[in-house]
């Protein structure tokens, strides 16, 4: 079954400030999954599939954490270790209190982390007259490995970081993704791995580092993956975009409670075939448009493999306008990672013949942060439910205490953001760390997969996300996606602008 790693590189060139495309690996299992740089199309990455090994060097310091009350769900299997953390007195340890009241040893010997990534796309940016975002996710990691370190090492550990960094003019993204968790897993045996790439997932990376027992922590501001793919992979959590199932759930539920979406309206939904968007749209869309009573018309685009594919769909998509407006349809909704070309590009045509039509969009969609590029009349159709305040409304305003937080370590480090893309990043990027910290926190720095899987599943409620909706995540067993609250967005013509309603 065809498997890839796709990022959004080319939805920059169709739009500015958006990331990287990366095509298919061959694999069993799940189906199409992708991995994605959804806002960067920065600074030069490691050269085509290359890995990167090193270290970055820092001063002791402290460092801060944040956790909460813990939340209920089903039990989930909790694989073996690594082998590779430390969970009792050893070398690199120090005696300390455990949260059970037993003497526990606090881990300190430096932690190794694998950071798979996606390199710059300025250049095929260029190649599309368009500019792209100032920052990317490598050098966002490398930042706060900067910053952590300095400041006395992620919850007293300091880190060694292996890097893979992924090119998007790669041919074989079957290969790149093999290879970079062998680099993880075989020649360094890193304690876990952080995924910073914005969009997606790819199911053989995962399959690999499941079956090596390694956890890994995955950032999306774009895209996710679906509820069976978690179900799969037991050591997978996510921060940022909610699995595509929830992000389903709460636009139709939020819009159909605003009276956006009710019995008389007709939507239309275009599916990119990829299997985890196919079992998403039937085991949560479908069923939850029957529910609510509305009648519900699919049609579908290709799954996207490589770049080249993403002109196929977009042409697939504009063919769906004349039928859906013959069809009564009077609202569009997407089930893809690629939510955001085919707003631009289902807009444009819909607006080509005249017809505007009402919009369901989720996060996905980056609908504030595309607003300039989007056809002006289209605008005040468009509505949705989101929970990333960068790239849903215009304006955020005032600053939550971890989004300063977090930007400030950045900035300390010579990492500063000048667009929406470019803050999606940056905070997502934090995030991340953020729930390492906690996690690390609560095993008092052990690293074994079994230490932190358990600690993941209690964090319960933490409020101290720097890109999320009142930044407040929760995680715990059958809760892996952070789960952050959301809210209705819409186009507002009194302020030309993306708005929260109130």
């Amino acid at each position: 079954m065809q498997r890839r790693l796709a990022t959004l590189a080319v939805t920059c060139a169709v739009m500015t400030a958006c990331g990287t495309t990366v095509p298919a690996a061959q694999q069993s299992g799940l189906g199409q999954a992708r991995l994605g740089d959804s806002s960067s199309l920065g600074s030069a990455g490691a050269p085509e599939g290359t890995a990167q090994g090193g270290t970055a060097p820092g001063a002791p310091g402290t460092t801060a954490t944040s956790g909460g009350a813990p939340a209920t769900g089903p039990a989930t299997t909790v694989p073996g270790g690594n082998g590779s953390g430390a969970g009792s007195a050893a070398e690199g340890t120090t005696p300390g209190q455990g949260s059970s009241g037993t003497t526990a040893a606090k881990v300190t010997k430096p932690i190794t982390i694998g950071f798979l990534n996606t390199g710059s796309t300025a250049a095929l940016a260029a190649g599309f007259g368009k500019k792209g975002n100032t920052v990317t996710w490598q050098g966002t990691d490398e930042a706060l490995i900067r910053y952590y370190n300095a400041h006395g090492g992620i919850a007293g550990r300091q880190i060694k970081p292996v890097f893979y960094t992924v090119q998007t003019s790669s041919s074989s993204f079957a290969n790149d993704t093999q290879a970079a968790c062998a680099k993880f897993t075989q020649d360094n045996h890193v304690d876990l791995v952080l995924t910073t790439a914005g969009t997606g997932s790819f199911d053989n990376y995962e399959h690999c580092l499941d079956k090596a027992k390694v956890v890994n922590l995955e950032t999306y501001d774009q895209g996710n993956t679906d509820s069976g793919t978690f179900a799969a992979y037991p050591g997978l959590f996510t921060v940022g975009a909610p699995v595509i199932d929830h992000a389903i759930t709460a636009t139709l539920s939020g819009l159909a409670r605003s009276g956006y979406l009710t019995r008389k309206n007709k939507i239309g939904v275009l599916v990119e075939t990829c299997p985890y968007n196919v079992r998403a749209y039937e085991r949560s869309y479908a069923p939850l448009a029957k529910k609510l009573g509305i009648s519900v018309t699919r049609r579908d685009v290709s799954c996207v493999d490589n770049a080249g594919d993403l002109g196929t769909m977009l042409q697939q998509a504009s063919t769906t306008v004349l039928p859906f407006r013959s069809a009564g349809i009077d609202r569009i909704s997407f089930v893809s990672d690629f939510e955001s070309v085919l707003m631009l590009g289902f807009s444009d045509q819909a607006e080509s013949q005249g017809w505007r039509p009402g919009y369901a969009l989720t996060s996905a969609s980056h609908a504030a942060a595309y607003a300039p590029q989007l056809s002006q009349p289209q605008l005040p159709q468009m509505h949705g439910v989101g929970n990333l305040p960068n790239v849903d409304v215009t304006s955020r305003g005032a600053l939550s205490e971890p989004t300063k937080r977090c930007r400030a370590r950045l900035t300390s480090q010579g990492v500063t953001g000048s667009a929406s893309g470019d803050y999606s990043i940056l905070d997502t990027g934090c995030d991340v760390f953020s729930l390492l910290e906690a996690a690390l926190t609560k095993t008092r720095g052990a690293s074994t997969t079994a230490a932190l899987i358990t600690a993941l599943h209690s964090l319960g409620t933490m409020r101290n996300s720097a890109a999320v909706l009142s930044t407040t995540q929760t995680y715990a067993a059958g809760q892996r996606d952070g789960a952050p609250p959301s809210a209705v967005f819409e186009y507002a013509t009194s302020c030309a602008c993306f708005r929260y309603r109130a």
